[in-house]
């Protein structure tokens, strides 16, 4: 049996589904939750975990491996007192889990703008930057090192980790196959088969702080966008003192042209936006915001991401038409992708990242545990 360790976000139904179609009848779902729950959907094979109990009906002797997607410090507690010697760990590394927590302690910037975090995250930054680990720091550190044997993670991104914290992961073995999301399920049967056409641009995906909207923006002020609608996602992430500065930022560059998106809005409505946006623009230095990345390059979108990020290297070398946010000019601002990028683009992203590919990697990677995948660095 595998045992994952899931929290209560959006993707995880569909994980679910994925791995219970790939690996039927091998899973089960442990849901770490401290509030109301939202979005997982109750299963026979699902128990949320309000503490570090293990659910009584649950045979540890059947556990063959144990998946962690997203690894916190409340799953690291649970396993230290749910002991599970000589089972593999798989972590599956989401991105703010090991940027956080393993790269910006020791001075890899993910923010422009870290003061807009708080002043309790400014102090916590500036101590790690003197050396010092705080002793949450210190367990989640010695976690790694100590009990995971394989990272699920880019080969690139796993490459940093190694560079900035070679004895944590000097042990650890490199798997750069798996992906969250299949294209079909991302777009479904309403987006699949249209593409991108507008005056939209888009830049970013939420209000978080990797987000890096000012990045963004002191690049996108120095093209003419008064044609363009600049439209940026602020419903969720960030904090009230950055989404003010947000504003303030995109009031004051692009006057009318800036039109934020305060309130969470329906898929539908949502979808509607991406296929009038033409440009997508995305400023993060980390991995994030993999999901509208593909789908912004499957519909047909121009797409400037970060040279910063993994990921503007992660899809060249797919072959895939994508440019820097760095690199951005009038010229390249104002031309659409040929139609033969496009389709390119589309062909590609529909071949890497459907849901028969996904389901065949779920089976390689944990159809037989006892076989050893992935590389070292």
């Amino acid at each position: 049996m595998l045992l994952h360790l899931i929290d209560d976000e959006k993707i995880i139904n569909r994980t679910i589904d994925s791995f219970e179609e790939a690996l039927p009848g091998q899973n089960i779902f442990l849901c770490f939750v401290d509030s109301p729950i939202k979005y997982v959907q109750p299963r026979d094979n699902l128990y949320f975990v309000e503490n570090s109990t293990m659910p009584e009906n649950i045979c540890k002797r059947e556990i063959e491996a144990i998946i962690i997607h997203y690894l916190s410090y409340k799953k690291i507690t649970f396993l230290q007192k749910n002991s599970y010697p000589k089972v593999p760990i798989y972590w599956i590394m989401w991105g703010s889990d090991y940027y956080n927590n393993i790269l910006e302690n020791k001075g890899y910037r993910v923010c422009q703008f870290p003061r807009y975090k708080g002043i309790k995250t400014s102090i916590k930054r500036f101590i790690n930057l003197l050396g010092i680990n705080t002793n949450t720091d210190k367990v989640f550190l010695e976690f790694v090192r100590d009990n995971v044997s394989y990272a699920i993670v880019f080969q690139q991104d796993f490459k940093l980790c190694c560079q900035y914290r070679p004895k944590i992961f000097r042990n650890i073995i490199c798997i750069d196959k798996f992906f969250y999301y299949p294209i079909d399920a991302i777009l479904g049967k309403e987006l699949y088969e249209k593409k991108a056409k507008g005056n939209i641009v888009l830049v970013g995906n939420s209000c978080s702080f990797s987000n890096n909207h000012k990045y963004v923006f002191d690049y996108l002020k120095n093209v003419n966008v008064s044609n363009k609608k600049i439209v940026v996602p602020l419903s969720y992430g960030g904090n009230k003192l950055y989404k003010n500065k947000i504003l303030d930022w995109g009031h004051h560059y692009f006057g009318k042209n800036f039109q934020p998106l305060l309130s969470f809005l329906p898929l539908k409505d949502y979808n509607n936006i991406m296929l009038q946006a033409g440009i997508c623009i995305y400023g993060s230095w980390r991995q994030e915001a993999n999901g509208n990345i593909l789908e912004a390059l499957y519909l047909g979108a121009k797409v400037f991401v970060s040279k910063r990020s993994s990921l503007l290297s992660y899809y060249q070398n797919m072959g895939i038409t994508i440019f820097s946010l760095e690199d951005i000019s009038q010229a390249n601002f104002d031309a659409p992708l040929s139609e033969e990028q496009k389709n390119r683009n589309r062909l590609i992203i529909g071949s890497l990242f459907n849901k028969e590919r996904q389901l065949g990697i779920i089976k390689e990677i944990w159809g037989d545990v006892n076989k050893q995948l992935g590389t070292r660095v």
